[in-house]
């Protein structure tokens, strides 16, 4: 019984060719999908770097700007950045300033005195360097806070202060904050106002390129408010994310 042409399967030349068109058509579809692939990747790094710049660009930013007026400086290599937090501030109603146990003061929030905590504190009036607080002239020592409104805030010792504030204004601290960029990281760290040694630095944000990274400082004058300039920099898988910020730090002496 003679056997039908359709029924005898592929030639080999046939078989050959299928192979190279589905090889073509699965290296069309392996390379669109590498693409998409690679494309979502660098999206993924690119978010997670401009997260990062914007976390640690508000966390600074945030800080700064509650700090003590004429408290910051900026380290030799621009690396890192020292300054003093507001915790407490107000306006006193004292008449003289010479030779006084306490200062009445009105708070400029809602903090009750009996809320208040102020043990290692200090209280600052009129500072115009960041010695003046640890100045016994400038500054003292908090012993205890009463009151609601104003408030009655006593010292350790008598204390005259070396100027009035034009503005009645007083700041209530208790440490000293400073941010570093070191290697690839930005770093924070604390220490008792007073004290010359920092805690250990903890880490807000890594993939820090420190070459490209620095703060500057431009300082306060009567008719100006002090301006920090810091730039960030960071690269992952290479992208690269900069960021460049200014922050004024008021003056209100």
């Amino acid at each position: 019984m003679p056997v039908s042409k359709y029924s005898q399967g592929f030639t080999l030349i046939e078989i050959i060719m299928s192979l190279i068109v589905l090889s073509v058509i699965s290296v069309g579809i392996g390379s669109y999908l590498q693409l998409g692939a690679q494309g979502y990747i660098q999206n993924r790094d690119r978010e997670q770097l401009q997260s990062l710049a914007r976390f640690a660009a508000e966390r600074i930013s945030r800080e700064l700007r509650h700090a003590v007026p004429n408290s910051l400086s900026v380290s030799d290599d621009n690396k890192c950045i020292t300054f003093t937090p507001i915790e407490y501030a107000g306006f006193y109603t004292n008449q003289t300033l010479e030779e006084i146990e306490t200062l009445e003061g009105v708070m400029s929030g809602s903090v009750e005195g009996k809320d208040a905590k102020v043990t290692n504190r200090r209280l600052v009036i009129n500072p115009v360097r960041m010695a003046d607080l640890t100045s016994a002239s400038r500054s003292a020592a908090i012993k205890e806070v009463a009151g609601i409104q104003p408030w009655t805030i006593s010292f350790n010792n008598k204390t005259t202060f070396a100027s009035e504030s034009a503005s009645g204004r007083f700041y209530i601290y208790g440490i000293d904050a400073r941010f570093c960029i070191s290697g690839n990281r930005l770093t924070r760290a604390t220490r008792k106002v007073g004290n010359t040694a920092f805690s250990t630095a903890v880490p807000l944000a890594e993939q820090i390129v420190s070459s490209e990274s620095e703060f500057n400082l431009d300082h306060a004058s009567l008719n100006r408010n002090a301006l920090v300039h810091f730039q960030l920099a960071f690269s992952q898988n290479g992208e690269k994310t900069q960021y460049s910020h200014d922050v004024q730090v008021i003056n209100v002496p």
